[in-house]
């Protein structure tokens, strides 16, 4: 089957556009003129008149969660909530129009305390959430995933009291009254995931993945890297899932697994594991990638920081993974010839990672294309040793649209202004992917090539944009969601760019995205999106 979109503006590269472009069933054959493409035409291609719409290389979100985001639609949607009482109140509109099981849990995720009032701005806690119910089990996620609430019912389910051991890499929060507060950060959410909310069964996986695949490819994204495992010990259940799907031919986007680990002695097991030596690999669902943390996040201040916060002195974040067992995990990787992706947002994080990485790469070298996910507290030293090693950045501007408001008074003015800074990163030479890390943020793409384009909020703050001098220009933007992801997942001679010998994977706008108003970048939406040379999504007229 072939098919050939013409009269449009066919996005190339830098100030270079066609009129048209020719797909002989997965693979872009040619683009040109008009002309020379409907010059292939035959009797059963499908033609596509676009009536002077913008087409872009197929968006791939280098860090993402599909399986979370399709979970998180799931289930209470939290984002955007303005205060403890909208919280409350989505938990018992929930609870109103869906019946759980017994064993069920509530789950949500996206509240973020920096979004509510002045003199509300706290964690959420199980008092908060015992007003919602206290009979059914409750799990409300922070936006940014490190930090999760539960309610009395959770705790009770869980067996946490006060005598409870803290958990390495992590912690739960006593309260005043001397009993959990609900509060649980970093490792210790997984120990109440793993005591409270039963595993996913194989028909709720495929349903979310089947949701946030759909709602993703609505949005443009066409590949995503993504980490699919809250916990190993999925590994079975979620993985067998995707595999099924692939080989049925039912995934409607591309995934290049981020694998969750947590130390090199599994990392060691999955590599000499059947499952492992029997894989199969195609340009639909790829592994070889190991994803790991070594902090947490801003908002939470559980980012691991070189001083003090700014506003909380004597505090410097936590360590998700100790950096010892960190250089274990790399050594391990990169000697099974694995690319490392680290979630690292404090600058001491940042360096510990980049670090690692130097030990077991030549000077100046990274041929396992090892990346900082995040790389969001830096300052002109660490952005050098960006480029001095040539560590990757996996960065997430749609993360400004939260953060702008808090960085300064988390870290101070002086590191503020070197934070976020994308374009430094660029400037100095530094490989960028741009991504969403969805659902902690939402995954429209668009919205966050406008955050990174504007550096402003999705209500247009701060006027004239958080430290201009880092914002991107739209080239830039759009190259860094396509063939910039495509070099970190070592694709960028088969995607990323419209160009001949390429996978048909493009989206069509609604919008020039290259001429609107920066303003308006975040309300463009795909006409339709097309991937492996098969129309995913179509706007309905």
């Amino acid at each position: 089957m072939s098919m050939i979109l013409y009269n449009g503006k066919i996005y190339l590269e830098r100030d270079r556009f066609a009129e048209a472009v020719y797909i002989d069933g997965n693979i872009i054959k040619a683009v040109g003129t008009n002309d020379e493409m409907l010059a292939h035409k035959t009797a059963d291609t499908e033609l596509c008149d676009l009536g002077g719409k913008t087409v872009i290389p197929g968006l791939n979100d280098s860090h993402a969660h599909v399986l979370f985001m399709g979970n998180y639609l799931n289930q209470v949607q939290l984002l955007g909530t303005e205060s403890i009482e909208d919280v409350i109140e989505r938990g018992r509109a929930f609870l109103k129009t869906h019946t759980l099981l017994p064993g069920q849990v509530l789950m949500g995720q996206g509240w973020n305390q920096e979004q509510f009032p002045e003199g509300e701005r706290r964690f959420l806690t199980r008092h908060d959430l015992d007003k919602i119910s206290t009979e059914v089990p409750i799990v409300f996620a922070r936006t940014c995933g490190h930090v999760t609430t539960c309610n009395t019912k959770a705790l009770e389910v869980g067996g946490f009291t006060a005598d409870t051991p803290q958990v390495e890499g992590g912690e739960f929060e006593i309260g005043e009254d001397g009993m959990p507060n609900g509060i649980f950060k970093e490792l210790a959410d997984r120990e109440l995931r793993r005591r409270v909310v039963p595993l996913p069964t194989q028909a709720t996986i495929e349903r979310d993945l089947i949701t946030g695949m759909d709602y993703m490819t609505s949005l443009g994204v066409t590949s995503i890297q993504s980490m699919n495992l809250r916990e190993m010990r999925e590994q079975d259940d979620v993985f067998s899932v995707i595999l099924k799907m692939r080989d049925e031919g039912r995934l409607t986007m591309r995934i290049y697994e981020q694998n969750y680990f947590v130390d090199a002695d599994s990392i060691e097991k999955y590599v000499h594991s059947d499952f492992f030596k029997n894989l199969k690999q195609d340009n639909f669902y790829k592994q070889g990638t190991v994803k790991t943390f070594l902090d947490g996040s801003l908002g939470g201040r559980t980012a691991l920081m070189k001083r003090d916060y700014a506003d909380m002195p004597g505090e410097r974040g936590m360590h998700a993974v100790s950096p010892e067992e960190f250089n274990r995990i790399v050594e391990t990787a990169h000697r099974n010839n694995f690319q490392v992706v680290v979630h690292a947002i404090g600058d001491e994080a940042i360096e510990t990672a980049i670090k690692a990485y130097a030990k077991v790469n030549e000077p100046g070298k990274n041929p396992r294309r090892h990346a900082v996910i995040h790389c969001q507290i830096t300052d002109y030293s660490l952005l050098r040793m960006f480029k001095e090693t040539d560590t990757l950045a996996i960065v997430q501007p749609v993360f400004l649209n939260s953060d702008w408001s808090v960085v300064e008074a988390r870290v101070g003015k002086d590191l503020a202004k070197t934070s976020y800074a994308f374009k430094t990163m660029l400037n100095l030479g530094v490989h960028v992917a741009l991504g969403t890390d969805a659902p902690t943020e939402d995954s429209n793409p668009f919205e966050c090539i406008y955050c990174a384009v504007t550096r402003k909020d999705l209500k247009g703050k701060p006027e004239g944009g958080f430290y201009p001098e880092e914002c991107l220009d739209v080239y830039e933007a759009v190259d860094g969601y396509t063939i910039g992801s495509a070099y970190a997942s070592f694709e960028e001679d088969i995607k990323g760019r419209i160009k001949e010998g390429y996978l048909a994977d493009l989206v069509v706008l609604d919008k020039d995205i290259f001429t609107v108003p920066s303003d308006e970048i975040k309300d463009i939406r795909p006409e339709m999106t097309i991937v492996d040379g098969k129309v995913v999504y179509q706007k309905a007229k």
